[in-house]
């Protein structure tokens, strides 16, 4: 199959001939924006066509500052970052794939003048670890409202190490509609994640002291050499979304030249989408400037002017997760097996439906309406299986004499909460947000959430300076899981107490500096956490985060170089462990060759101090407690060069370069030694 994926891609190269014939300085006519799942606002985005640092496109220690995972692309991981971790899922079994899973509060919509379409093919190793994966997106319209499009991903990886091999496929059909009267987006997800586990290497000196570990004095020219605890542990997670969001509006039109100049802002969230695009980074031959000028309207004698929608937002969600062994690991599970001793079947699946109902008052409809209001209702109704060990049932995969538990324990939720949004999104002196969320009956009954944040800028001299104040407060129910889960290692009943959380923050930027500082202090209350055994557990003493980031660069001529330094601290290092210091670094040479093509060729760093990080336990996929191992204080070093010529982007690099690299990305888990990674990526327009 991979290499029918390869050969299609690359007889869909042949049409990007065309491409080249376009002249330099031709624009991609697509728009892009992200909602809220909840309301469905837009807020405009930008699709990936950005030819700068693609490198970083195709490795999982770019999704954070600092980042521990357990070894090739679509294994678990986890940010060392506590700020870029976002809150836990109530199915927890898929939190450690987060990053490669798309939602409809994370997807990029379109909107395009003519169909559009992206292929991109990354490959990296050789043929006994080979890492390659294949995704692209289509998008197209049937008129100036209605847009289609789809958008796949698959990764198949070996890994470097044995017991490592994982795959993915990743299959996204949408579609939107947008008018002056009638705003609706639709989402469909089908995501199937393999992978194997291996529990890590058994003997860390073959990285730390080969010599020791009886490899003389040189650490295992083959990765695989080194043995790991176990290698025939299978996950399988599956998750299937459908969402639909629309939006009525009810307004009215008036005449364009009537409008005062105090009241030209858009006001029609179609047209604030067209005119209020703004592109983050570096722009390059005039592609990117193009979203805001993709849907420039002819000259018209009037607008809609919306005053209220009425929202109705339904998603419905199913999760499952297979843990499967042939064989019980020896020594490894220091519990169980509760279920059967001689192989594992384990099981458990999540559904939610959710319908939220909203009606809006919005900003902007006269001078006098400064804020748009919101205000919601929500009914979710969630459905938890876990195993029971009472039911029995033959498998006939691994012989019938062996049984296994069915899914037997069947838990109904059902909550309702109601809210408010507060919100100015329009003009640049002052803009917020406020959102407020209440449960008033069935399960979430108390739960509640209240956050926002309020930006400004102003001049100062010929720069522009950005403040932005932001936090929350949060009483949070514990998901069914942490209180209830059955498995064959692992089995626990528990009833622990609501999380509470509370963050302040404050960011200071100014962009034509490219200069960033933000800082934050989150105060954590009944935090739940897995202890040293891998089991959940909470403490009620309170937990202070205080957090830093330093974001500055410096271009040089052709010279450049990018920097973030994240400083945090935790007030209980026992329980919630953190490297005091992490920082990326980027240093490279931008310039063109022959005055077509855009070269950029350097080398990133990164680096983060030693500390206890926390294990990780493939029965549950969670990370947990440890004081045994320290990871840290070796740097991850990579070569590179980025080329792109219209609307093609091509990238080479040379992985973990460092000499001698002593690097754990987590306990037992050492990053992937030297390679080299390839990957290309083809715009279409026709």
């Amino acid at each position: 199959m991979r290499k029918n994926v390869i050969l299609l891609f690359f007889c869909s190269f042949l049409p990007c001939l065309s491409v080249f014939s376009q002249t330099e300085n031709e624009r991609i006519p697509i728009v892009s924006w992200k909602i809220s799942e909840r309301l469905g606002n837009i807020t405009p985005s930008q699709i990936d066509t950005v030819p700068l640092n693609f490198q970083n496109k195709n490795i999982t220690d770019a999704f954070s500052t600092a980042y521990g995972y357990t070894g090739n692309l679509m294994l678990p991981g986890q940010s060392k970052i506590f700020f870029d971790r976002g809150e836990q899922n109530r199915f927890i079994f898929a939190d450690g794939y987060a990053h490669f899973v798309q939602s409809p509060g994370n997807f990029n919509f379109t909107n395009t003048k003519i169909p559009f379409t992206q292929l991109s093919y990354f490959t990296a190793g050789s043929s006994t670890n080979k890492e390659e994966r294949f995704s692209g997106m289509f998008s197209a319209n049937f008129n100036k409202k209605w847009n289609i499009g789809m958008d796949f991903d698959y990764i198949y990886a070996k890994g470097y190490y044995v017991g490592q091999s994982a795959k993915m496929f990743d299959l996204i059909f949408f579609s939107n509609y947008l008018s002056d009267k009638y705003v609706m987006h639709t989402f469909w997800g089908i995501d199937n994640l393999v992978n194997y586990e291996n529990g890590g290497i058994s003997d860390d000196r073959y990285i730390t002291s080969p010599e020791s570990a009886g490899q003389g004095s040189k650490r295992p020219i083959d990765s695989k050499s080194i043995p790991v605890n176990f290698q025939d542990e299978v996950a399988k997670v599956k998750n299937r979304q459908f969402y639909l969001n629309q939006r009525y509006n009810v307004g009215y039109y008036r005449r364009i030249a009537d409008i005062p100049d105090s009241a030209s802002v858009p006001v029609n969230q179609i047209d604030a989408l067209s005119s209020s695009l703004q592109v983050k980074g570096k722009v390059f031959e005039g592609e990117n400037d193009s979203i805001g000028t993709a849907f420039k309207q002819v000259e018209k004698e009037e607008e809609f002017v919306p005053v209220t929608s009425f929202i109705w937002t339904a998603k419905y969600t199913y999760d499952s997760r297979y843990f499967i062994t042939k064989t019980i690991p020896k020594s490894y599970y220091q519990y169980g097996p509760y279920v059967n001793s001689a192989s594992t079947r384990d099981s458990t699946n999540y559904s939610s439906l959710r319908n939220t109902f909203g009606i809006s008052l919005l900003e902007g409809f006269n001078k006098y309406a400064k804020a748009g209001l919101s205000v919601f209702i929500e009914n979710e109704i969630r459905t938890f299986h876990v195993m029971d060990s009472g039911l029995v049932a033959k498998n006939t995969r691994y012989g019938n004499s062996v049984k296994w538990p069915t899914t037997g324990s069947r838990r109904v939720e059902n909550a309702t909460s109601i809210g408010a949004e507060l919100s100015k999104r329009q003009g640049t002196l002052l803009n917020y947000n406020f959102t407020g969320e209440l449960g008033v009956l069935g399960d979430d009954l108390g739960q509640f959430k209240l956050q926002g944040n309020i930006q400004s800028q102003f001049k100062l001299w010929k720069d522009t300076v950005q403040l932005r104040a932001y936090g929350y407060i949060k009483n949070l129910k514990p998901s069914y899981y942490l209180n209830t889960y059955h498995s064959n290692f692992f089995w626990w009943n528990n009833n622990f107490s609501d999380q509470r959380q509370v963050r302040i923050g404050g960011n200071f930027a100014i962009p034509t500096r490219e200069f960033n500082f933000n800082i934050g202090v989150e105060n954590l209350q009944n935090y739940i956490y897995f202890d040293k055994n891998a089991l959940p557990a909470q403490t009620s003493n309170n937990i202070q985060v205080l957090s830093a980031t330093l974001n500055q660069n410096f271009r040089f001529g052709i010279l450049n170089s990018e920097n973030e330094l994240v400083y945090q601290t935790s007030s209980n290092k026992d329980i919630l462990p953190l490297p005091d210091f992490s920082i990326y670094s980027n240093l490279y040479l931008l310039f063109k060759f022959v005055k077509v093509m855009t070269v950029q060729i350097g080398a990133d760093f990164r680096y983060h101090t030693e500390y206890y990080a926390p294990a990780y336990q493939p029965a549950t996929t969670q990370f947990y407690l440890q004081d045994e191992v320290k990871i840290g204080n070796s740097p991850l070093v990579n070569v590179y060069a980025n080329m792109y010529l219209k609307k093609t982007r091509f990238f080479i690099m040379a992985y973990n370069v460092a000499p001698g690299n002593h690097y754990f990305s987590l306990p037992h888990y050492p990053l992937n030694p030297f390679h080299i990674r390839m990957g290309l990526s083809i715009s279409f327009i026709d």
